[in-house]
């Protein structure tokens, strides 16, 4: 409730409005008034010493003697009203004070002046004082004034006469009283007094306690119960109310600015909202029942936030004083509301709009006309009659009484029980009321607003116009929940501040005294302009008393900004590292930490966290890499020009030094001499220190205060360049150290002399023992907890001297409490070794429970006895909410250190071992054991990096336990690891475990077999975290670990093994290709909703960066994938992103472009730094482009076009395909729209950019941003690439096909390459591209028309090679020199550019297809690279130069490696790259390698993704040098197949009748045969189509396959056993043919084209005779061509007979052909269709044993046609229930069952009813749904599930879903097999049991499943 209180009062600041015009008060002008509402007030310590001086003086002179000296106080100069006190000497029946009046006269700054009231009486009146007496004054005045004939004034004591209070004037220059505002307030006051009379009286008796006391009063229902007899029902008195009010009003104003030092204090046990704290200040901004340990910093947030929130409202309230009824409601209302204790939330949230909109309420009345102001004289003089409440003046009485009810409410929300007064408070109102209360308010402004008068429409016009404020203010509720939930979603641990100054007070007074006296910390304190001067570094050792001196700080420096004048505020954030809390051991909890802090003080800067969570979509940052996102919160805070200056105090960042940084000689240092980011700052402590660099240079609102132990963490802090900074040393030879350690260790030896009860001998011997020669507070408690334990407590002093000697510092110390342990028994010394062990090498604190398990000692042995006894010198424990659970850590980090330092001696890498096996036993435990849970978060991951430590050399037992537990429980552990939301750490933890692997003895062949292991694991891992986040409807249903086991591209005998035991009912599961599959090498895959155009890393290769169409640019994390940060700010497509280095100020620069705008920003704080615009090249021709090229429309709006080499298909809103020629575009050519900028470029230090600006290289020097022109005379195209070399030397940049090289020094040409043409006489070039104007895409269209035609030629001449010339391997051929593609350069366009990391070569990326290799000084060809099908849009050189990697628009990643170790050879063509990424969908626009490592960053229409190229190769490398003896390295043999399988996305998939075969085609052509019992591919054609595959159909025996292709072609294939090959070519038609079919006897074969012809060829013509590939050509197969239809041919069918045909297609028409005569007609023999219905024909089949046919449209509906009645109408197939049905287009009805209708997603789950299909049919007839599916048909594809039998599911993941091709899905199920065609051209085949029923499988699961399930189950519970 605290919380929200703070949260609530902070949240009137953040919204802002503009005024009104009609003279009153806005919503918005009062939130302005509140802006400054959590800064202290004004000039409170002058006020307060002022108070304080006049209060001595007027005492020592004598002339304010004690007993009146009760509100003596300088005048307030923002108080001008005056009153008169109420002295206890006053009668009860009068409210004068008795008092000497010339006395008061005569003092100075006491009583000001005398006043006569309107009786004519003589009454002191005194101007506002600056503070009010405090309660311990006030008592003393009242006990020296009160005899005991007239006691003083009580609250029991005011009666009804008191409430009867003459008018008292009040004299201010402010006030003009407005009769028509106060009789307003009193009608509405009327109302209330009429309807709840017993709770305003209760009101009216706090005003008079208010008036009577001079002080608020107390609410607490055991002091505070309303007395019976005070209800009456007294006339109604306005006059006397109003001179109440106005008393109550004034004595408001006069509220004091309490004393702040502390002496003001009270004795009452329970306190008051009006008594002060004993720590001092105005406790009506505290919480009655609070105290200040409670409060902590939230209570002192919100003391000092209510003070400056109620010193505004005075301010308004002195505008329109004159309502003094409605101010005195609120503000007695705002003080109970600053208590939550008191009020419910809906209250907390509901005041808040009516609080700030007082001052607009009260101006309403201006609204109002004449005739309402005579009206208002009769009603206060009582002759009025009642108001009429439908009138605009009843409607103005009923809001205001609406706003009292609810202030009113909220004053009197709690009461005690009359009759019995000690019962417990009980609500007045509760929350539902309040609700209600508020609903009425704006109920009531509704009725205003909507009152009907055209005069007060024109005064409404303001108020209509503050309904949007309104709808803010409603907002503001939403805001503080917003805000709430925003410092949750931090998850940050509070961290108390002790109050050191009644704790141990003089040891931290003499330490901060210390440092506050020194130059350093004045210098700190002192806020210069040198940023050297923003960081104290304080240094100590451990025991320095660095946490104490920094807890000080905080105190202190919180006190400051508590006292500091208004704007001038310093705030304070803090955080104290410590290790042993999970949640307080990184730098990224150091970030958050002071992000709270900032928000909990400065809460309108909460708009920016907000807008991470917004934008990032996160739900929280809690893992170590999102420290990038939290810095740039932080930084944003920084730059807003609202922050408020702020110290910022961490302590011990010590304890974040990596514990590999202190046992340097366990470290694996790679063969470069570095390690994995991950483990060489673990903890984030470089991030802290380039935090806290660049936070002083980026602003001077930032004061750092650090502590740290130097020698710990040297060589970082060297790195951090600390030491330019200031530098402050607690050395313990200091005599104010000294000094300090002896006042703390007087103050601890009396506290033991006081619990062990020592004599004041020997308390005093033992203080003069200790000395004040200590410097070390560990060192001091350490000897104190001996001598606390020693049994002879008067040997004390002794213990104290010999400690001194024997141990005079912490590691001597730690040594003999060490060795006391060999007094114990083995078992026993035993039992503390592993019990240290164990923690000292443990990733993090781990709980008892865990470290019980760990250890697995005796049931009798206590392990919390052994800790807090025995070990308790190194160890301790405390409650872990979080977990609720004890945590067991060391008491202090160096007693970590100690233990580390013995463990070294015998070895780290051996308790690293145990501390695996451990794990390893427990989690094997737990997956196996059906009883109580075991806790597992630890066990489950943190065997990974145990085993990371573990040398070759004593590893070998972990290694063979782990690899034991893979081999036997893989499934049931990534089941434990997605229970526990480990996936993603436990990927990174494989990771790590990998590096480590790989950085060992290689000759040991276990160690890189079990590497193989990892890997694969790790890939299983990926797909399951892939299956489980694509598609949340089955996170917890389908996608289980078994389920992602089927999709686990391994080939091991450890795969079929598992797969036998989770899937008994599956006789054959798919054979996943690990090269067709994006799970091997993919880590992350990054969704966006728009086009991903440009992507790369950072330096540090820790983030990667994407450019979208959604004009955004996106900030990931390498290793987890997760979104960091967002940079907005254009306004068109971002087109590319760069990184530096470094820049200016060190800081790396990132730098984005749009079509005419380049922006930079620094990376890792988010500051834009530039903004260039003004580069329109004047000289570049602006041509136009055509829209349709780049995949959108003439909108502007994007179509999904597939850009591939290939024709493809569009499906149009209509439901109807378009075709289209090949679309191919390069980069380029898709960006959509012309544009200025076409490339950027940035130099690694961050000095240099450069863009391609028409055919201008423009370069600007960085920061000055100065731009200049570089332009190459001989190119006349414009630029379409810049790149600079690594060192920033070169700038390569292309324009067309020719690339030119600068001296980016220069700015002069150096070369181009090719070396330019031989020109002719008139100048321009023999080659066609060298002719100037000439544009290389003005002849894409006719390249692309007639590409169909020569594609294959073309490409068979550009790779043709002679066999004797192949290398080993096939990989590469020396080409002679002579070689065009050596000589010359590329054909098309240049997309890709990029320098090796040398400079010596460049690499090359066209719209020809191939890359290039060049030599930089030589100008020539290196290599060509024969590969991709199309474009190839980006290439990239690896960190080492070793790699390239090649991007294309086939949708496919080459990655090639360099042939040679010192180059790339010379005159090489290289055809197959070392591994190919698949898995996009669509073109890659861009790839860029890591600037560190192998890591690959690419992205394309619709993601980024990011590779790890080094999988693939590591998994070849440990394959060769594995054991055959090790099971896991059984790999199942390769069928014999030829081909390499589908390289683009299936298009279509086919079964033969009997099951035994499946054949598959792809886009590109490419046709494959598999098993279909094993489902392993058995070939793949060595001919193919020239285009995709819109068909495959089977033979009824299996022996013959019939293909259709866009190319106008079908071929007749034999495929029987041991026979393969092409039969027949069939060509004829004109268009696209969709359609084929086979008769029965196989002599016919039917085809459907776009060409709206049907044609019948006649393959059994001259069948024994082989055709040449020219007769096939020629077309020497006789065929008939049938037409009739008016639109393309989808479908064509055989009657089960052969005797007849039908086609269907686009027109909606059916036609029949006889073929039984010798001579058939061209027309066909019947056409059925006339017009019955608007749908299209996409699938027909006959009924078997009848003419009549079944087919399906477009819009799903199957309809019966009846041949022999053409007229007749068709019948439509109604279903019982659709939510079961798909959209299929093939149909297919099986002779033996006649009742089933098949399609390519099995059995149709309806009915047929063959009689009445048979029969006469009516325009519909009804099909029953099937409670099973039959039998022999089991099988059922739904969506991305696969359902057998209603009772086992198979959940596809994204990957592996069937490919959508035109209109269809790519699946095929029969009998009891699915078949799946992948996008990334994968052939899925399950074959599900033919003998086990689904029932018993589901027995067999659940008897395998059954631990695992249930140990699950317990860890749920």
């Amino acid at each position: 409730m605290p919380a929200q209180k703070t949260a609530t009062l902070r949240t009137l600041t953040i919204a802002e409005a503009q005024g009104s015009d009609h003279g009153h008060c806005s919503v918005g002008a009062l939130y302005s008034r509140l802006v400054p509402v959590f800064a202290s007030v004004q000039l409170r310590l002058l006020k307060v010493r002022l108070l304080k001086e006049t209060l001595a003086k007027n005492r020592e002179s004598g002339r304010l003697s004690s007993e009146q000296s009760q509100a003596a106080a300088p005048a307030s100069p923002s108080s001008p009203t005056a009153t008169a006190n109420h002295d206890a000497s006053s009668t009860p029946g009068t409210a004068s004070p008795n008092i000497n009046e010339s006395e008061n006269c005569s003092t100075t700054g006491g009583w000001d002046k005398i006043v006569s009231d309107h009786s004519g009486q003589t009454t002191p009146s005194v101007l506002l004082p600056v503070a009010s007496p405090t309660i311990n004054e006030r008592q003393e005045a009242t006990k020296g004034s009160q005899t005991s004939e007239q006691p003083g004034v009580q609250i029991d004591a005011i009666t009804q006469d008191s409430l009867k209070v003459d008018p008292i004037p009040i004299l201010t220059p402010y006030r003009t009283p407005e009769k028509d505002v106060a009789w307003l307030w009193n009608a509405a006051y009327d109302q209330l007094m009429t309807e709840n009379p017993k709770t305003l009286h209760q009101y009216e008796l706090v005003v008079s306690t208010y008036i009577a006391t001079g002080r608020r009063p107390n609410l607490n229902p055991r002091r505070f119960s309303m007395r019976p007899e005070l209800v009456s029902t007294a006339p109604v008195d306005h006059r006397a109310r109003k001179t109440l009010m106005d008393n109550c009003l004034d004595a408001l104003l006069r509220e004091a600015v309490p004393i702040a030092d502390g002496s003001t204090t009270s004795n009452d046990d329970e306190r008051s909202i009006g008594d002060e704290s004993t720590t001092g200040g105005d406790t009506m901004d505290r919480g009655p029942y609070r105290s200040t340990d409670e409060a902590g910093e939230v209570g002192r947030v919100e003391e000092s936030n209510a003070r400056s929130l109620k010193d505004k409202l005075r301010e308004m309230v002195h505008e329109t004083q004159h309502a003094s009824l409605a101010w005195v409601a609120t503000y007695l209302a705002m003080n109970v509301w600053l208590h939550p204790s008191f009020l419910p939330d809906a209250a907390h949230l509901g005041a808040i709009p009516i609080f700030a909109k007082m001052q607009w309420y009260i101006g309403l009345s201006k609204l109002l006309s004449q005739d309402t102001h005579r009206e208002a004289e009769e009603y206060l003089n009582g002759n009025g009659n009642q108001l009429n409440m439908n009138s605009l003046v009843g409607m103005v009485v009923q809001l205001y009484r609406s706003i009292l009810w609810y202030q009113i409410s909220i004053v009197c929300c709690h009461r005690g029980s009359v009759e019995r007064p000690h019962r417990p408070a009980e609500p007045l109102v509760d929350a539902v009321e309040f609700e209600k209360y508020e609903r009425n308010v704006r109920m009531k402004e509704d009725e205003l607003a909507s009152f009907d008068g055209r005069k007060l429409q024109e005064g409404l016009k303001g108020f209509n116009n503050h309904r949007k404020p309104e709808q803010e203010d409603v907002a503001t509720g939403e805001t503080i929940a917003t805000l709430r939930a925003l410092l949750e979603k931090l998850k940050v641990v509070e961290q108390p501040i002790i109050n050191l100054k009644t704790i141990d007070q003089s040891a931290s007074n003499l330490l901060y005294n210390w440092a506050s006296s020194t130059q350093e910390y004045e210098s700190f304190l002192a806020w210069g302009t040198n940023p050297n001067e923003r960081v104290l570094w304080l240094h100590g050792g451990p025991g320095a008393g660095k946490t104490m001196l920094l807890q000080m700080a905080v105190q202190e420096l919180r006190e400051d900004e508590d006292s500091s004048s208004l704007g001038k505020q310093k705030k304070v954030a803090y955080f104290f590292c410590d290790s042993s809390r999970p949640r307080q051991a990184t730098a990224l909890s150091a970030v958050k930490s002071l992000i709270y802090h900032i928000l909990k003080s400065q809460p309108s800067l909460s708009k920016h966290l907000e807008y991470k969570f917004e934008m990032t979509d996160e739900e929280n940052f809690d893992d170590k890499n999102d420290f990038y996102a939290m810095s740039t919160v932080l930084y944003a805070l920084l730059m807003d020009e609202s922050f408020q200056q702020t110290y910022f105090i961490i302590d011990a960042i010590e304890e974040l030094v990596p514990d590999k940084d202190i046992d340097s000689v366990n470290h694996h240092v790679a063969k470069n001499g570095e390690e994995p980011s991950a483990q060489r700052d673990e903890r984030g402590l470089g991030d802290l220190f380039s935090l806290i660099r660049t936070t002083t240079e980026l602003s001077d609102k930032v004061q750092w205060l650090v502590s740290l132990d130097s020698d710990r963490c040297s060589a970082r802090l060297a790195r951090a360049k600390e030491n330019t900074q200031l530098q402050l040393t607690i050395r313990p030879d200091l005599k104010p150290i000294r000094e300090a350690t002896h006042s703390y260790a007087v103050s601890k030896i009396n506290e033991i002399a006081n619990q062990r009860g020592y004599n004041s001998i020997l308390r005093e011997k033992m203080i003069q023992k200790t000395g004040e020669n200590l410097g070390n507070f560990l060192w001091l408690n350490m000897a104190l907890d001996i001598i606390k334990a020693s049994p002879t407590p008067w040997n004390a002093p002794t213990i104290m001297e010999e400690l001194k000697v024997k141990a005079p510092d912490i590691d001597t110390m730690y040594l003999n409490r060490f060795k006391e342990m060999e007094g114990f028994t083995e078992i026993d010394k035993d039992y503390c070794m592993r019990a240290l062990s164990a923690v000292a090498v443990a990733y993090r604190p781990l709980l008892e429970t865990e470290l019980e398990d760990i250890l697995s000692l005796p049931s009798e042995v206590n392990l919390s006895l052994l800790v807090e006894g025995i070990l308790s010198p190194f160890l301790g424990s405390y409650d872990d909410k979080g977990s609720n659970g004890r945590r067991i850590s060391f008491v202090h980090l160096s007693a970590k250190d100690f233990i580390r330092k013995k463990l070294r001696v015998q070895g780290l890498g051996t308790e690293h071992s145990k501390m695996a096996i451990r794990c390893l036993d427990i989690l094997q435990q737990a997956v196996k054991a059906s009883g109580p849970a075991l806790p597992l978060d630890y066990a489950a991951i943190f065997w990974i990096r145990h085993l990371s430590e573990v040398n070759s050399e004593d590893g070998g037992e972990a290694i063979a336990k782990a690899e034991d537990f893979l081999n036997k429980y893989s499934v049931e552990w990534l089941d434990v690891l997605d229970s526990l939301n480990l996936l993603s750490q436990t990927s990174a933890m494989l990771a790590e475990l990998d590096f480590a692997l790989k950085m060992q003895n290689a000759d040991i062949v276990y160690t890189q077999d079990f590497r193989l292991m990892i890997r694969d694991f790790s890939t299983l891992l990926k797909v399951h975290r892939t299956s489980t986040t694509k598609d949340k409807n089955y996170k917890n249903i389908l996608a289980g670990p078994n389920n992602s086991l089927l999709f686990w591209p391994s080939r091991t005998s450890l795969k079929q093994k598992l797969l036998k035991k989770h899937f008994s009912w599956l006789d054959a599961a798919p054979s996943i290709d690990p090269s067709g599959t994006a799970s091997d090498a993919c880590l992350h895959s990054m969704n966006h909703d728009d086009y991903v155009r440009g992507c790369t890393f950072s330096l540090d290769g820790r983030i990667v960066a994407s450019a979208s169409d959604d004009r955004r640019v996106r900030l990931w994390d390498v290793k987890t994938g997760k979104l960091q940060h967002v940079l907005e700010g254009f306004n068109d497509y971002v087109y590319s992103v760069v990184i530096s280095k470094s820049g200016p100020n060190e800081r790396a620069l990132l730098a984005a472009f749009e079509s005419s705008v380049i922006r930079v920003w620094e990376l890792y704080t988010g500051k834009l730094v530039g903004t260039l615009a003004d580069f329109v090249d004047a000289t570049k021709d602006i041509e136009p482009v055509d829209k349709a090229d780049d995949g959108e429309d003439e909108d502007g709006n994007k179509n999904d076009c597939e850009d591939v080499g290939t024709p493809q298909e569009k499906e149009g809103q209509d439901g109807r395909e378009d075709k289209e020629s090949d679309t191919s575009e390069s980069v380029n050519d898709d960006m959509g729209q012309q544009t200025n900028v076409e490339s950027i470029s940035i130099t690694q230090d961050g000095k240099w950019l450069a863009a391609a600006t028409g055919r201008h290289v423009t370069v600007w020097d960085i920061p000055e941003f100065n731009h200049t022109p570089w332009k190459d005379e001989e190119s006349t195209d414009n630029l379409r690439r810049v790149i600079f070399s690594k060192e920033g030397s070169l700038l390569a940049s292309s324009a067309g096909s020719q690339i030119t090289i600068w001296n980016a020094t220069t700015g002069k040409v150096k070369r181009r390459l090719p070396e330019s043409r031989p020109r002719s006489s008139d100048g321009a070039s023999e080659d066609p591209m060298g002719t100037p104007g000439y544009d290389a895409s003005s002849d894409r269209t006719q390249e692309a028309e007639t590409s169909r035609e020569n594609a294959s030629e073309e490409r068979a001449q550009e790779t043709m090679i002679s066999e004797d010339r192949v290398s080993e391997g096939g990989l590469y051929v020396e080409a002679e020199a002579e070689a065009p593609e050596l000589s010359a350069g590329h054909k098309g366009d240049i997309d890709g550019l990029a320098f090796s990391p040398d400079s010596k070569f460049l690499a090359s990326g066209s719209d020809d297809g191939t890359a290039r290799i060049w030599d930089v000084d030589k100008g020539r060809t290196m290599a060509v690279l024969l590969y991709h099908k199309t474009h190839v849009n980006s290439v990239s050189f690896s960190s080492d130069g070793v790699y390239l990697a090649t991007g294309s628009s086939d949708k496919t990643i080459g990655i090639w490696k360099r042939p040679g170790s010192g180059g790339w050879g010379c005159g090489l063509t290289l055809r197959q790259p070392d591994q190919v990424l698949k898995g996009h969908s669509s073109m890659v626009f861009s790839v860029a390698f890591a600037y560190e490592g192998r890591f690959l960053a690419s992205c394309t229409s619709d993601d980024l993704r990011i590779w790890d190229t080094d999988a693939n190769a590591a998994r070849e490398v440990a394959s060769e040098t594995a054991k055959p003896q090790l099971s896991y390295h059984r790999r199942l043999s390769s069928p014999a197949s030829t081909g390499a399988g589908h390289a683009q996305d299936v298009s279509c998939v086919a079964i033969s009748q009997n099951g035994e075969m499946i054949a598959s085609a792809s886009s590109d052509g490419v046709i494959c045969l598999w098993d279909g019992i094993k489902g392993v591919r058995l070939c793949t054609m060595d001919e193919k189509h020239n285009g995709i595959v819109k068909a495959l159909v089977f033979s009824q025996d299996g022996e013959r396959l019939v293909s259709a292709s866009s190319d106008c072609s079908a071929i007749v294939w034999e495929v029987g056993v041991g026979k393969a090959g092409l039969v027949h070519r069939l060509e004829g038609h004109k268009d696209w043919i969709r359609a084929a079919a086979m008769s029965p006897d196989r002599s016919l074969v039917a085809t459907g084209s776009d060409d709206t012809t049907v044609r019948v060829w006649n393959i059994s013509a001259g069948e024994g005779e082989t055709a040449t590939k020219e007769e096939e050509r020629e077309g020497s197969v006789p065929c008939k061509v049938l037409g009739g239809h008016d639109g393309w041919v989808y479908s064509v069918a055989f009657s089960p007979n052969g005797l007849n045909l039908a086609s269907g297609g686009d027109d909606g028409h059916v036609m029949t052909w006889d073929l039984g005569g010798q001579e058939y007609e061209h027309a066909p023999g019947k056409c059925l269709g006339n017009n019955f219905g608007p749908g299209r024909i996409r699938g027909l089949v006959f009924l078997a044993g009848s003419e009549r046919l079944l087919t399906v449209d477009n819009y799903g509906e199957i309809a019966v046609w009846n041949p022999h009645d053409p007229e007749q109408e068709r019948c439509i197939l109604k279903v019982e229930n659709e939510s079961d049905q798909q959209d299929f287009t093939s149909l297919q009805i099986l002779g033996s069952h006649p009742d089933v209708l098949l399609n390519e997603f099995g059995a149709w789950p309806f009915e047929l009813d063959v009689a009445a299909l048979r029969g006469e049919a009516s325009s519909s007839l009804q099909c029953p749904g099937r409670e099973m599916p039959p039998p022999w048909s089991p099988v059922r594809i739904i969506g991305s599930r696969i359902i057998w039998s209603k009772s086992k599911e198979i959940y596809l993941p994204a990957e592996f879903q069937p490919a959508f091709s035109s209109s269809y899905r790519v699946c095929r199920v029969q009998g009891h097999s699915a078949v799946v065609g992948c996008d990334s051209g994968q052939v899925l085949l399950f074959r599900f049991s033919e003998t086990e029923t689904p029932k018993e499988a589901h027995n067999g699961e659940n008897e395998h499943s059954g631990d695992i399930n249930n140990s699950k189950s317990q860890r749920e519970k």
